[in-house]
């Protein structure tokens, strides 16, 4: 697919067809005493870490537009639906690219400065520090309930995706991702430049750089019929090898996720429609909730959800009653 604005640039994606989306691993979140850092939700020194899968709608990063950057408690809110975007990943990832390309002055003009990596880091640290404290306990010694606290503190912070994000790195790659659809939008409409300079060349290059985490996988599956008790059957042939392509959360942070999204709406010069719910008004591309799995509505919508569409039903509805009496 080939796209052409007013402009003689254009934008040819490859592949020419949307890419399936990974699932994401989704753990319970909180924000620490300070309200500056994500981490999982701790119970008395212990993290939760049970994660549970979610499969994206694909208009993740549209869901986000709806976040208040400047309120934790609607950051929380989506992270607890989706988890933390990886706001240090798509920074440090933009940055090392930049370092070596002499000429890249964009990244220099607009984000060299957007995140400061050691007081970040020292402030993740001290959160966790603080909720990985195991009650005291007679049967467990000072030096035991140290190394647990340290341990799971650098366990914590190395985990990728990440379970740990200040509100700041989210909001980096919350921004990022809002440039990089207004920069689509631009390109659509034909323009030739805007805040990041000239949309087609920002977007061709900023929105590659994230997404390229992606690759095809496979996974390898050995399983054993019947379950024998002891470790001789691990020496003996398996009964059946299976290999198959992989949907399992890797190691993908996701903001990398919500670019393969835009991407994949790139791919299909996907429609963008605002839900007439005055209440709403939320940008969306296919009505969730309604249709058949796989069989998504984008042309010919008003709402973005069936309760959308009820709820302003019925506002107009009260509307005449209230009319009606007067």
């Amino acid at each position: 697919m080939e796209w052409g604005g007013k402009s003689q640039l254009r934008i040819t994606p490859w592949p020419a067809q949307p890419v399936p989306l990974p699932l994401v691993a989704r753990l319970p979140s909180q924000l620490d005493p300070s309200r500056t850092v994500i981490t999982p939700v701790f119970e008395n020194g212990i993290p939760i870490e049970q994660p549970e899968l979610v499969e994206l709608t694909g208009e993740t990063y549209l869901e986000l537009e709806q976040v208040d950057l400047d309120a934790p408690d609607s950051i929380l809110a989506f992270v607890n639906k989706y988890g933390p975007l990886g706001g240090r990943f798509a920074y440090h990832g933009l940055r090392t690219e930049a370092e070596g390309r002499a000429d890249d002055v964009l990244f220099y003009l607009r984000y060299w400065e957007a995140l400061d990596g050691g007081p970040i880091w020292d402030t993740k640290r001290e959160a966790l520090m603080q909720l990985s404290t195991l009650p005291a306990n007679k049967r467990v010694s000072p030096k035991t309930r140290e190394d647990w606290q340290k341990s799971t503190t650098e366990r914590l912070l190395h985990q990728l995706p990440p379970v740990v994000e200040t509100l700041e790195e989210f909001r980096f790659a919350a921004n990022l991702l809002a440039e990089l659809k207004a920069a689509w939008m631009a390109v659509r409409r034909g323009e030739t430049t805007m805040r990041v300079g000239d949309p087609a060349v920002f977007l061709t290059d900023f929105l590659e750089r994230l997404m390229r985490p992606f690759s095809p996988r496979l996974g390898l599956r050995v399983d054993y019929f019947p379950p024998a008790p002891g470790v001789e059957i691990l020496f003996g042939p398996p009964t059946e090898v299976i290999v198959e392509p992989q949907r399992e959360p890797q190691s993908t942070p996701l903001h990398a996720i919500c670019a393969l999204e835009l991407f994949n709406h790139i791919v299909d010069n996907a429609p963008y429609h605002t839900c007439a719910n005055e209440r709403c008004r939320r940008t969306f591309v296919h009505q969730q909730g309604r249709s058949e799995k796989g069989q998504r509505r984008s042309s010919g919508v008003l709402y973005c959800t069936p309760e959308c569409a009820r709820a302003t039903a019925q506002r107009e509805y009260r509307r005449r009653r209230r009319r009606e009496r007067g």
